[in-house]
């Protein structure tokens, strides 16, 4: 028993420090040392809760669920606010299941656990690649607008948007002498944010819009 424990151990802190490397790549703060530490720790946890039970009586899962409880603590001090995003939800995920690697291994469940280990790098190095290359393609676009009717230029662009499936955030409006000036923001592609300029350009002729200007933010930044 003493060493499977030992193989058990080992075997979780290899697995919490594949997942711990891509981490350290990525440059997150949750990287190759603390990866291990959870997936040793939560081994561990497990391995006693097992063995501890027995011998008083006890539940075995209590220890275990208390694990998933302060693992839960530890993966919402990665989460922050950066502007209007919300930045480490990734690697607050990535802390809970390395958590439930060491678990698995600590159980018994060998392989399950693999199995889950290198799900979770395929997801954060593959599906990663592709998660950047669609934020490069989606840009958040600022719209201002010099309008005389506020709010049937609102209710004409939030139709308009409707149809190629978008919405408006951050609207604001202000009086501006003989004007309304709108402003908000759209996340789409930088070929339908030119084709919702030209449509709302197009309103002019009917004296709903005087001016637009369009400008591109910045995407928005990893979770």
């Amino acid at each position: 028993m003493e060493m499977e424990v030992w193989t058990q151990l080992l075997l979780a802190a290899a697995l919490g420090g594949v997942v711990g490397l891509e981490r350290e790549y990525s440059k997150k703060p949750a990287g190759l040392r603390t990866n291990i530490l959870i997936c040793l720790g939560s081994a561990f946890f497990t391995v006693l809760s097992s063995e501890l039970a027995p011998q008083f009586a006890g539940d075995p899962t209590r220890i275990a669920s208390n694990v998933v409880v302060g693992i839960g603590f530890i993966g919402a001090g990665t989460i922050i606010r950066a502007g209007g995003s919300v930045v480490g939800l990734t690697t607050a995920a990535t802390i809970f299941v390395v958590a439930s690697i060491g678990m698995g291994v600590g159980a018994g469940h060998h392989w399950q656990a693999i199995a889950v280990a290198i799900i979770s790098i395929v997801t954060l190095n593959i599906l990663g690649i592709l998660e950047h290359k669609f934020a490069r393609s989606v840009q958040s676009f600022r719209y201002v607008a010099l309008v005389r009717d506020p709010a049937l230029a609102l209710d004409r662009i939030s139709g308009m948007l409707r149809e190629y499936h978008l919405f408006m955030d951050r609207v604001d409006v202000s009086r501006e002498d003989r004007h309304y000036r709108m402003s908000f923001l759209v996340l789409t592609s930088r070929k339908t944010s030119e084709q919702v300029m030209q449509r709302i350009l197009s309103w002019g002729e009917a004296g709903l819009v005087d001016h637009v200007e369009l400008e591109t933010r910045n995407p928005k930044p990893e979770t």
